[in-house]
């Protein structure tokens, strides 16, 4: 009986250790320089488990935006134009 416990404990044990952690993309916008082959705000999915990203697409055609932010609620995404026009 000490050793089917010991057994099943062991089995518990390794299927725990070995558990794989479900990955689940998460969308990520991505400002560029727009002065070489990049045209504006990007979106990508980001694999948090892998680190990968995957099905980079434009989003949002604009002159370098340097910076892009989510609204609270994820409805709004705002960009900021780096330029030097005033």
């Amino acid at each position: 009986m000490k050793n089917c416990l010991f057994i099943l404990t062991a089995i518990f044990l390794v299927m725990n250790c070995t558990k794989v952690e479900k990955s689940s993309p998460t969308p990520l916008y991505i400002g560029t320089y727009t002065n070489g082959e990049s045209e504006g705000v990007y979106r990508a999915l980001f694999d948090t488990v892998t680190g990968n990203l995957s099905n980079m697409t434009l989003v949002a055609e604009m002159e370098n935006p340097s910076f892009v932010k989510l609204s609270p609620d994820n409805k709004f995404l705002y960009a900021v134009e780096e330029t030097n026009s005033y």
